[in-house]
Order: C-alpha cells, then sequence, then structure tokens
C-alpha cells in the first residue's frame, strides 16, 4: 500500500468515527437544536468520496508498479551487455542455463538483501556490481554456523555463473571454492567443466563433466545437463559419434522431463554434428525441430542460433535465396536483441553468400557493416576476419593494392592474437596476390609459410591445398624457398 492509499483509507476511519461521535453530541444537545440529518449526510457524503477514491487510489498504485521481469528477460538484458563472450554465450552449450538457474535462486531468496541488490543489478544489465555484490552475500553467509555445505557451494556457484560473463579467472576460482566447499554437488563440477573448456584444457573438462554425471544420479536435470556439456567436449576433439550418443542422451533424459528448451538445444547441438559429419538433410530436420520448440517458448535467442545454423546448411547445399532468408531472419532478431556481436555475424554471412552469388558490391557492404560492429564492440578476431574476407573481394575485383591492405592487416592482428590458423590464411592470401602480380618468388615464400603454419596445427585439409600450390607454381620454377 503506498502513501496515498493509507491516506483514504485513516480519512475513511476518522470519517466514520467522526460521525459516530457527532451522533452521539447531537443526542445530548435540547432537542431544538439537534441536526441529525445534516450530520448524517456529511458523514456518508465524506464516506463515499473516500469509497470512490480508494479503487481509483489501487489502480494508480498497480500501475507504478515496477514491471515484474522474466528470467528470460533479465539473462537477455545480461547477455547485451556482453563483449568478449557474446558468441560464446550463443553457442548452445548451456552456459545462459546455467545464468538463468542463478536468477531463478536469486528471485526465491527474497530475504537475503545483498542477493536481492544482486538480482536488481542484473535486472539493469550491471554484471560487475551483480558479481561483487554476490560475492559480498556469500562472504556474508558463509559466517553463519547453520549454512550447509551445499548451500555455501550452490551460492559460489551462482558467483561463477555471474563472473563467468566478465573475469574468467574470477569464474574460475569461484567454481573451485565451490567444489572444494561441496565436492558432491554436480552443478559445481558442471560449472568447473565450462570453465575449463574456455581455457582449452578439454581433458580436465571432461573429467569435471564425469564427475558431475556420476553425482547426479537423482538429480536428472543437471545430468542432462551434463551429458550435452561432454558432446561438447567430445565434438571440439573430433569424436563425433561419441558427441552424438551424449547429445543423445541428453535428449532422452530432457524428453522424460519435458524440459523443452534442453530438448531444443540437444536437436541444435546433433543438427551441428550432422552438418560437420555432411549428412546436411539429417541436420536440417534437427534444426527445424530445434526452431519449432524455440518458436514455441517464445526463446528468440534460440530462434537466432537455428536460423544461422540452417542459414549455413543452405549456403552448403547452393541453396543461396534460403540461405539468405534465414541470415535475414537472424539479424532481425538479433537488432531486436540489442545483440551486436549477432549482428555482425548475420552480416558475416550474408556477405559471403552475396560473394558466392558474385554480387560483390552487396558482399562488400555487408562485410563493412559487419566490420564497423566488431570495431565498436573491440573484437579483434572478428576484425581480422573481416578484413580477410574483404581482401577477397578486393581480388576478385582485380584491386590487388586494396586486397594487399585487407590481408596485412588481418596478418597483423592475427599475428597479436597468436592466432596461426588465421595467419596461415593470410599468408596464403598474399602469396596468391603475388602470384597474380607476376612476383613468383614472394609468393612461393608466403606459401611455404602458411604451409609451415598449417602444420604446426595439424590443419591437413589447409596443408593439402597449399603444397598443390607449392607443386604448381614453386617447385618446376625453382621458386621453393627451403627453410
Amino acid at each position: 500500500m503506498n502513501f496515498w492509499s493509507l491516506v483514504i483509507l485513516l480519512l475513511s476511519i476518522i470519517t466514520g468515527l467522526g460521525t459516530i461521535i457527532l451522533f452521539w453530541y447531537e443526542k445530548h444537545k435540547p432537542k431544538e437544536e439537534q441536526n441529525p440529518k445534516l450530520i448524517l449526510f456529511i458523514g456518508i457524503t465524506v464516506l463515499m468520496i473516500s469509497l470512490l477514491l480508494h479503487p481509483v487510489i489501487s489502480f494508480y498504485e498497480k500501475s507504478t508498479l515496477p514491471k515484474s521481469h522474466t528470467t528470460e528477460e533479465i539473462a537477455d538484458k545480461v547477455v547485451a551487455k556482453l563483449k568478449s563472450y557474446e558468441k560464446e554465450l550463443q553457442g548452445r552449450n548451456g552456459l545462459i542455463q546455467s545464468l538463468k538457474e542463478t536468477i531463478i535462486r536469486l528471485q526465491e531468496n527474497k530475504n537475503d538483501k545483498l542477493k536481492q541488490k544482486a538480482l536488481k543489478a542484473l535486472v539493469n544489465g550491471n554484471i560487475i556490481e551483480a558479481s561483487t555484490l554476490m560475492e559480498e552475500a556469500v562472504q556474508v553467509s558463509s559466517k553463519e554456523a547453520k549454512i550447509s555445505a551445499r548451500q555455501a557451494s550452490t551460492d559460489w556457484v551462482d558467483v561463477g555463473n555471474i563472473v563467468y560473463l566478465s573475469n574468467t579467472q574470477k569464474a574460475h576460482e569461484a567454481f573451485q571454492k565451490a567444489v572444494d566447499i561441496d565436492p558432491s554437488n554436480p552443478s559445481a563440477w558442471n560449472g568447473l567443466g565450462h570453465i575449463l573448456m574456455r581455457l582449452g584444457q578439454l581433458d580436465k573438462a571432461k573429467q569435471a563433466y564425469s564427475k558431475a554425471l556420476e553425482l547426479s544420479t537423482n538429480d536428472k536435470t543437471t545430468k542432462g545437463a551434463a551429458y550435452n556439456n561432454m558432446g561438447t567436449v567430445y565434438r571440439i576433439q573430433g569424436d563425433l559419434i561419441k558427441a552424438l550418443e551424449m547429445y543423445n542422451k541428453s535428449l532422452a533424459i530432457d524428453k522424460e522431463l519435458g524440459n523443452k528448451e534442453g530438448m531444443a538445444i540437444a536437436y541444435s547441438n546433433i543438427g551441428i554434428v550432422y552438418q560437420i559429419q555432411g549428412d546436411l538433410i539429417k541436420a536440417l530436420e534437427m534444426f527445424n525441430k530445434s526452431l519449432a520448440i524455440e518458436k514455441e517458448l517464445g526463446s528468440k535467442r534460440g530462434m537466432v542460433a537455428s536460423y544461422g545454423n540452417m542459414g549455413i546448411v543452405y549456403q552448403i547445399q547452393g541453396d543461396l535465396i534460403r540461405a539468405l532468408e534465414m541470415f535475414n531472419h537472424s539479424l532481425t532478431m538479433n537488432k531486436e536483441l540489442g545483440s551486436k556481436g549477432g549482428m555482425a555475424s548475420a552480416y558475416n554471412n550474408m556477405g559471403l553468400v552475396y560473394e558466392t552469388q558474385n554480387n560483390l558490391v552487396k558482399a562488400l557492404e555487408m562485410f563493412n557493416k559487419s566490420l564497423a560492429i566488431e570495431k565498436e564492440l573491440g573484437r579483434k578476431e572478428g576484425i581480422a576476419f573481416d578484413y580477410g574476407n574483404m581482401g577477397i573481394i578486393y581480388e576478385i575485383q582485380g584491386n590487388l593494392v586494396k586486397a594487399l591492405e585487407m590481408f596485412n592487416k588481418s596478418l597483423a592482428i592475427n599475428k597479436e592474437l597468436d592466432h596461426k590458423n588465421g595467419m596461415a590464411f593470410a599468408y596464403g592470401s598474399i602469396g596468391m596476390v603475388y602470384q597474380i602480380q607476376g612476383n613468383q618468388i614472394k609468393a612461393c615464400k608466403y606459401w611455404q609459410t602458411s604451409l609451415a603454419l598449417y602444420k604446426s596445427i595439424d590443419n591437413k585439409e589447409k596443408m593439402t591445398l597449399v603444397e598443390r600450390r607449392i607443386k604448381k607454381f614453386c617447385e618446376n620454377s625453382g621458386n621453393t624457398i627451403h627453410n
């Protein structure tokens, strides 16, 4: 009840009491001086005014209450604030699900003022403030003798889920504390697996997820998430058969629980495996199943992922019109979500389709739009990728000076990032420009450097392509460069 509602209520009470007192007073006056009708009229009038005003004030009170936020809305606000990890969170790896679980726990814990402040900070998209408040809340609760090891561990999981979005080291520390406090907490092991996967420690991540599976016998939700996470590790390692096995186990559990969000994630991940295997029809089937569920749930972020995946499959199949349609859907929804990273990705994909259609002007326009966003976000890997794509367009157009400029910019950033795959591509592309210009010595030198880099990361497909180029243009002309 707000101030004005309270005032109206008090006026109603005072008016009622006043009317009774006035009646009593009138009754004790001489008969010729009594006027009870006037008193009654005044009392009823004031009472009616107060009764009529009360619903008006109540309506005003309700209309001015702060809007309640769903878990989905809060998670979207948080993700919209991200830069470095936005692309990672768009993946179907359960990271947003973990964040939602933390939000739900905060919403339920209404008596903890610090946690409520942390929730409010998340609603406003203030990730750093939210993580600071959560750490403070954990430190305060840890001093309470009655708090259980499981609760203390879960609190640190929540800290990890929040700081994961902004500070890898702090997240690692939080999940490690969660595991140390309660080694039987499967959610803690799942969180630790997430951060180890980001750090590239795949074998350790697999061990963490295995521990989560072992401990989640009676917790099917966590077990389903752990299977999904294991599948992602196997997929990254190239063991696609094992990845499919894990994703299908996750899907079976989510179906049993009626967890539609989990089912959508599983279908999407299964589709990605089929796509890698080259079974594009099966991949599309899975992505369509995922999209149907995301539409039912009204999850725009999930729909964005499905549209993007379907666009890539259509592009591989050569159905460029359908591919553009999917990428346009993805772009529209990313705009609605305020996801600049997603917009950059959509523009880039559309640029590649236009390039395939030989619409080079439109392709350059898309790559430039993507580049502008990547620069705004400060995402160097994306900037390097866009420069590389623009270099290819300029090369096709015959503008070799501009092509060299783009490839050299891409190379410089990839060197800074120590991104060997990107460096190898840039060296190879620069070599192609020199070959077109007739400078075979320089071309062969750059191709040899490109080949050495591909060998260092064991990229056999690219190694074969560069070796063929060297054999064709360098070996027979005496331009082979020996290291």
